[in-house]
């Protein structure tokens, strides 16, 4: 594809978008993502294509989305970027389709950007898309703490032996969510816990059954 129809694509996401001031020197960012759904808009999808990318009716990706995204690929040199990968691309555009929480949506967008970075390559696979999709806000809010502020996790075991030889295992949550407010469901913490170890996202040592 010529520096021509990437800036033509790149224009057209930008009219969609109702774009009050705009010049044939593409706006930072606006030109990297023309690049980066080069291969998304040959593969003929209609969802996926540049007109597509911002549906009326369904408001696929609205203004703010792609201001977001335009604000995250202006970090990247143009020389480093890269055609996304349709195989993560065309989930990833798909599942932020119907996305309506705004954690998950930066997640997908950080998958987005990571797909169109030349110096990510082999490290984005396929499946993330379908992991993001399977979080919780709560959860992606958890992912976001734990990656900045590398907070424990404990599992606290209290088992009461009773008289007739028969016992009782009770286990509580020990965590820095209790007492903040980084997650809106506190009483939720087991099942985003065990929801991300199955995912793969986290691990937890001991017994935690």
């Amino acid at each position: 594809m010529t520096d021509e129809q990437i800036q033509q694509i790149a224009a057209e996401v930008a009219k969609i978008l109702a774009k009050d001031v705009y010049s044939d020197a593409l706006q930072p960012g606006m030109k990297q993502i023309g690049i980066a759904i080069e291969t998304v808009a040959k593969l003929g999808n209609t969802v996926l294509t540049p007109v597509a990318l911002i549906n009326d009716g369904a408001k696929i990706i609205r203004e703010r989305i792609v201001n977001k995204w335009q604000e995250k690929m202006k970090q990247l040199p143009e020389g480093q970027v890269k055609p996304m990968d349709g195989e993560i691309a065309v989930p990833a555009l798909k599942k932020l389709e119907y996305n309506t929480s705004e954690e998950l949506e930066e997640l997908f967008l950080n998958l987005l950007t990571s797909a169109s970075n030349q110096a990510k390559e082999g490290i984005v696979h396929p499946s993330f898309a379908n992991i993001i999709s399977e979080l919780s806000s709560d959860e992606a809010r958890i992912l976001t703490y734990l990656k900045t502020e590398n907070q424990p996790i404990c599992t606290v075991n209290i088992r009461v032996n009773y008289n007739n030889g028969t016992y009782s295992d009770h286990y509580h949550d020990t965590t820095i969510f209790d007492t903040n407010d980084v997650i809106k469901f506190k009483n939720n913490i087991r099942a985003y816990l065990e929801n991300m170890k199955r995912l793969g996202l986290i691990k937890l040592w001991g017994n935690t059954n």
